[in-house]
Order: C-alpha cells, then sequence, then structure tokens
C-alpha cells in the first residue's frame, strides 16, 4: 500500500477574521476571502494585495476568481471585484447565499439556503462594468442547499442539505435522477451532515456533526432511471467532534476538517487516521491545487500543506514568510474498525 502523508509547510497569519474561501488563478496565484477582507498570494505564498471589505459586509463561505476580478458571495449578492481595494459592483443580487463552488471549466455553482443552486458560467472580461457571470441554469432542492461539492474528474455536482436528499446535477442539463440512499426520519441518523466532498468517479463522502464519517458506491449518473448510491463504508474514528469540511485530493487520501481545529487524513483504503492540531478552531475551509492543500476556519489562519512524502519544509522567502506551527502541536493516529457492510438502521 502506497503510504500519502500531508506535510505542514507554514501558517500565515492573515489578521482579518476568519477564513472563508480560498481558489486558485490560472497563473497559480492564491485568492483569499476572509470575515473582513481578500488577500491575494504569489506562487511562494507571499502576499502580494489585500484589502478590506467595508463594514457592513457578511460573507459567505467559498470564493471564485478569474485573472481581472474576484468575486465574493454574501449574504445580500454576489460581490464583484476587480484587483483594486477601491472599487467594488454588486452583482446578482441573489438572496441567502451559502457557499459558492467553482469548477476547472469555469462554471460557479451558487448555493442558496432555501432555493437550491444556480450555475452560472465565469467569463473572464477586463471591463469593471461587466459582470463576469453568466447565467446558466437552476436546480432546486427541498429545504435549500447546505452541502455541496464538484467531481474532479466529471462536471458533475454533488449537493444537498443536513437533514433531507443529496442530489447529483450538471449544469448544461436536467437535474439528474441519482441522489444518495435516503432512510426514513425514523431511520436516520439524529445529528445533522455537516461536511461533503467528491472523490474520484463520484464517490461521495459525508461527514457528520458526531463525527462519523460515510463513503458511497461509485455512483452512475442517469438522467432517465432512478439511480441510489449505497452506503458502502461508515467510519467512526473521529466520533465526538464535529466534521466541518472535507476534501478528497487523491483518489487515497481523505482529509478532514474539524471542529476542534485538528485536520485528519487518512489513506482511503485503510482506517488509520493520522492528525494534527494547525487551528485553534473549526476548520471550515478545505481547498486542494496539487501538490498543495490549505486549510483555513475560525482562528484567521491560513495552514499549507503538502501532498506527498515530501518531508522538506516550505523555504522562507524574502518577504519573510516562516513556518510558524507551534512545536507542541501533537500528531497522533486513531485506529478504529470500519463497518463495510450495507447501510443498516441507526
Amino acid at each position: 500500500m502506497n503510504t500519502i502523508d500531508l506535510v505542514l509547510y507554514t501558517r500565515l497569519p492573515l489578521g482579518l477574521g476568519y477564513v472563508a474561501g480560498v481558489t486558485w488563478r490560472a497563473d497559480d496565484h492564491v485568492v483569499v476571502v476572509c470575515q473582513h477582507g481578500v488577500v491575494l498570494l504569489d506562487p511562494q505564498w507571499r502576499q502580494c494585495l489585500a484589502w478590506t471589505h467595508p463594514t457592513d459586509t457578511r460573507v459567505s463561505l467559498g470564493v471564485a476568481a478569474t485573472s481581472h476580478h474576484v468575486l465574493v458571495p454574501t449574504q445580500t449578492g454576489l460581490v464583484q471585484y476587480p484587483y483594486s481595494p477601491s472599487i467594488q459592483k454588486l452583482w446578482f443580487r441573489y438572496s441567502s447565499i451559502h457557499r459558492v463552488c467553482p469548477n476547472q471549466d469555469s462554471i460557479l455553482a451558487v448555493m442558496r439556503r432555501e432555493h437550491g443552486v444556480l450555475f452560472c458560467r465565469l467569463q473572464d472580461t477586463a471591463d469593471p462594468d461587466t459582470p463576469v457571470l453568466q447565467f446558466v441554469r437552476s436546480c432546486p432542492v427541498h429545504y435549500g442547499a447546505y452541502l455541496g461539492a464538484w467531481s474532479p474528474d466529471a462536471p458533475v455536482f454533488v449537493y444537498g442539505n443536513g437533514t433531507d436528499i443529496v442530489l447529483f446535477a450538471t449544469p448544461d442539463r436536467a437535474r439528474a435522477r441519482t441522489w444518495l440512499d435516503r432512510k426514513s426520519p425514523y431511520q436516520e441518523r439524529p445529528v445533522p451532515r455537516t461536511a461533503l466532498t467528491v472523490g474520484p468517479r463520484c464517490q461521495v463522502a459525508i461527514g457528520w456533526m458526531d463525527g462519523v464519517s460515510d463513503i458511497h458506491e461509485p455512483a452512475t449518473i442517469s438522467f432517465d432511471t432512478s439511480v441510489i448510491v449505497k452506503r458502502i463504508e461508515r467510519d467512526t474514528s473521529l466520533e465526538g467532534t464535529a466534521i466541518t469540511s472535507l476534501a478528497w485530493p487523491l483518489e487515497q487520501l481523505l482529509v478532514a476538517g474539524l471542529a476542534n481545529g485538528s485536520l485528519a487524513w487518512r489513506n482511503t483504503s485503510c482506517p488509520n487516521w493520522r492528525m494534527l492540531q494547525p487551528h485553534s478552531g473549526p476548520i471550515y475551509v478545505l481547498e486542494s491545487h496539487l501538490p498543495y492543500l490549505v486549510s483555513g476556519g475560525l482562528d484567521g489562519m491560513l495552514a499549507v500543506w503538502g501532498i506527498d512524502q515530501q518531508k522538506t519544509p516550505l523555504t522562507q522567502q524574502a518577504s519573510g514568510v516562516a513556518d510558524t506551527a507551534p512545536s507542541e502541536y501533537i500528531t497522533e493516529t486513531r485506529t478504529h474498525p470500519v463497518a463495510m457492510a450495507a447501510p443498516a438502521a441507526v
């Protein structure tokens, strides 16, 4: 079995409140949206630019970026910033935006609490008066959309809410008739889902409020007949701490951010989790851009990780960016039997 590890390269205190979203531009610059502002980092993780939001801005989760603009989700709509601290435009006055999720094909999924998901196409325009979004279509879902992620190898978006249904959709066709196995209210777990990610072949991983995680079988996307995607694994190793974010950057590597600030990772074929605590509060953001993975959350810190077996920390740059991980952080391994049977009433 090939062992893939995470190596903590550096921790960057951004000083703008909690981290709400991270994305990469085509030139590998990193755009980070925080509670109180936006930061642009170069590929060596040095700060190039930063600006603050207007005082009444309430940011949501996620961010999208082109080479000319940053698109920030807020409670009142999508705000389009040129890379200038003094200019902002409010486009698409969608209320109750919970999260935005861009994919590699420049399609943006806008998740709304009461109204499901909107798909829009990102346009890389230099004109500050032209919206960077072109509406494509909408996908409603009962009781709103709180969780969602793109498949890494297909234009498929998986979305749903914490208590009811999780659906599969594509941005160019009517909603697929594929969804995760759903129990009756008397059989379902008494805690909400709190995280979702999609791996290769449209495999879905779900994190729960009590730290339990589920992995579902590879999905077949159907537009004609109903397809129910069944659970194939339930892992209780992390039980007791809420899973607040998930990432599946490689087929063999599943990563979980926890409410206590710990980051846990494991080989998808092995039930042993390794853990490190790089944050002092819940981890809301986990994003990967190989060979990196970044984590961010309530403490306003951005942690940069290397994905593979490299053991050399990121070289300190001229700007003074250093590995500030305290030496008292403890790495631990948790092992727990993993249920591999068919779904059962819980």
